[in-house]
């Protein structure tokens, strides 16, 4: 009877799925602007830092609206 080769170390692939605002890998104390486009309900802003924090385990965000550029939109910080 063979034993089992086990591999070791062997990193857990992203899952495959739409990135609408490229939130994988977000750097520490990196951030993102995100702007606000007709339609857009009064969720989006949670929505992305949960989408955030799903793409990143274990991290934390922070998500402020803000105008930049004379565009409203929302910005969002990794903190840990």
């Amino acid at each position: 009877m063979k034993k089992n080769k086990f591999d070791m170390g062997v990193p857990i692939p992203y899952r495959k799925g739409k990135d609408k605002y490229g939130l994988y890998e977000f750097p520490l104390n990196g951030s993102k602007f995100i702007p606000l486009t007709e339609g857009d309900t009064t969720y989006l802003r949670n929505n992305i830092r949960v989408q955030a924090s799903k793409k990143n385990p274990g991290a934390k965000f922070i998500v402020r609206t803000v105008v930049e550029g004379g565009k409203k939109g929302y910005r969002i910080w990794r903190i840990e």
